[in-house]
């Protein structure tokens, strides 16, 4: 025997309602309405953590040293543009010299040295001036006048030079508050600084 079932929609949107209204809905597995599921926590959403900006270590500027100025030309002194050794001594004629002295001016070794390095100059003379201060040197040449008129400080005074460089000194010293006499060797020296071997 067979049985036809006829289904009103309207009946069955009903009934659905009716299960939903009671916390149903559609159970797993049976295509039935199952319980509804539970609404899900209100979560406020977290800023993402932002490391902070750390500028970039710049290391101090420092300014370059200035340049030191530029040292003044050296002074050739009186001598200037005139190569070969000369030398000028002042010292008082009228005065006893002291026999360390003398062999500083007229011993052998200064002598000798003299003669043989510094070159000839007028009436063929080699040029180094032994000369009282009240000596009148004009007609010895320019370079003379100018020796002459540099400040002494004393005497028996030296001044010797090549034309590039020069010095002056006293040929007594002071030593442990005496004066002492310069000694031959060490005038020697002092000629061969600007004069050679």
């Amino acid at each position: 025997m067979t049985y036809t079932v006829t289904i009103n929609l309207r009946y069955v949107l009903a009934a659905l309602a009716l299960a939903g209204s009671f916390g149903g809905g559609v159970v797993a597995g049976r295509g039935c309405p199952g319980p509804a599921p539970a609404p899900a926590p209100d979560v406020k959403p977290v800023d993402p953590v932002v490391p902070p900006v750390v500028p970039p270590v710049v290391p101090p500027v420092v300014p370059p040293e200035p340049a030191p100025p530029p040292k003044p030309p050296a002074d050739p002194g009186p001598f200037a543009g005139l190569p070969g050794l000369r030398l000028l001594v002042v010292y008082e004629t009228g005065d006893v010299m002291s026999p360390v002295t003398q062999a500083v001016l007229f011993g052998k070794a200064t002598q000798e040295y003299l003669a043989r390095k510094c070159p000839k100059g007028v009436n063929n003379w080699p040029e180094f001036r032994m000369w009282d201060p009240e000596t009148d040197v004009s007609g010895h040449g320019p370079h003379w006048e100018k020796a002459m008129a540099e400040g002494r400080g004393g005497l028996p005074f030296y001044l010797v030079g090549n034309g590039t460089s020069w010095e002056k000194g006293l040929l007594v010293r002071d030593a442990n508050g005496k004066k002492a006499p310069l000694a031959a060797a060490e005038f020697l020296t002092i000629l061969k600084k600007y004069g050679g071997e």
